[in-house]
């Protein structure tokens, strides 16, 4: 389990309100693993960037992917454009909270008490 994609939604996240939407509506199909946007690979939201990259064949290594990428997704975030933008998550896509960073990491800390203590009885 990664801590991170379950801050993906909190209120402190870098992500704007649409890339926050388009997290609602993903199923496991919808991650993929890719080298689209820099040249390394990462997991992220499948999209049409994504789609006709890895049809084509034609990534660049790190990091002359992502210097060639860098307007491209810099202009489709500003004009709200999920379609050329990347989204890294992890697998555990079910687990986004809207919480605070806080909140988020208290009730974690609290869910693990609660099992430590279990296991310990």
């Amino acid at each position: 389990f990664q801590v991170g994609s379950l801050l993906l939604k909190s209120k402190e996240s870098a992500l704007l309100d649409f890339e926050k939407a388009r997290l609602s509506g993903v199923n496991e199909s919808d991650i993929v693993l890719t080298r689209s946007f820099s040249g390394r690979y990462a997991r992220g939201i499948k999209n049409k960037f994504i789609e006709a990259l890895e049809a084509a064949q034609k990534i660049l290594p790190y990091p002359y992917q992502n210097k060639l990428t860098g307007e491209l997704r810099r202009v489709a975030r500003i004009n709200r454009n999920a379609d050329f933008i990347n989204i890294w998550t992890g697998q555990s896509i079910h687990s986004y909270s809207e919480l605070s960073t806080a909140d988020i990491i208290r009730s974690l800390i609290e869910e693990v008490e609660i099992l430590h203590t279990s296991l310990v009885v």
